[in-house]
């Protein structure tokens, strides 16, 4: 049986690598590149060799945010204030100035979810010893979730779980996840749809 590996084994792993080829990586990009491997050690692998292939001597979490499609965590902080307030204009802007800027369509839904799930954990548990954040950006976090209610953020998850799904075999996901950001800001409940 295949088990998927622990995020520290492959933070490990892939810092021994940045060593042994003369590069200096930052903690917060292995933590990046080793969350979004998922546990998988060829996904990792195949992550840090993109973005080592330009030859470049320092790698940095924005160098693996910008390779990776994604946006930063100030983006999804902004995207579901806007949301949160119903904001449907200003968060549909927000996303075509992301898209303008080449980030993943696919990968911000992900994001985005995810970032309903930090809020969600902030709301309950010690977010240090589950997040791989700054201690910064987990006061950020603390912070909007306290202003978000469990049923916003359960809103949220639920609404781009099925958007993810959905564009999984769809030729237009901008359009899914534009639906998904008019449906979360707007409160529509699965029964409407």
């Amino acid at each position: 049986d295949f088990k998927r590996v622990p995020e520290k084994v492959l933070i490990d792993h892939m810092s021994r690598i940045c060593s042994e080829k003369g590069v200096q990586v930052t903690d917060s990009a292995l933590r990046l590149l080793a969350a979004n491997a998922d546990g998988s050690v060829r996904d990792g692998l195949s992550i840090l060799d993109q973005c080592l292939a330009g030859g470049e001597k320092e790698l940095d979490r924005d160098t693996v945010l910008e390779f990776l499609g994604t946006v930063s965590e100030e983006f999804l902080l902004d995207l579901t204030d806007r949301v949160s307030l119903h904001d449907v204009a200003g968060a549909l802007v927000l996303l075509d100035e992301a898209l303008q800027e080449g980030k993943d369509v696919k990968q911000l839904m992900k994001d985005w979810m995810s970032h309903y799930r930090s809020l969600l954990i902030t709301k309950y548990k010690n977010a240090e010893d589950m997040l791989n954040m700054s201690s910064e950006n987990i006061e950020k976090l603390r912070n909007q979730s306290n202003q978000v209610s469990l049923d916003e953020i359960n809103h949220g998850i639920v609404t781009l779980s099925r958007t993810i799904n959905d564009a999984r075999y769809s030729t237009q996901p901008r359009i899914l996840l534009e639906l998904a950001i008019v449906t979360i800001a707007s409160g529509i409940s699965e029964e409407a749809q």
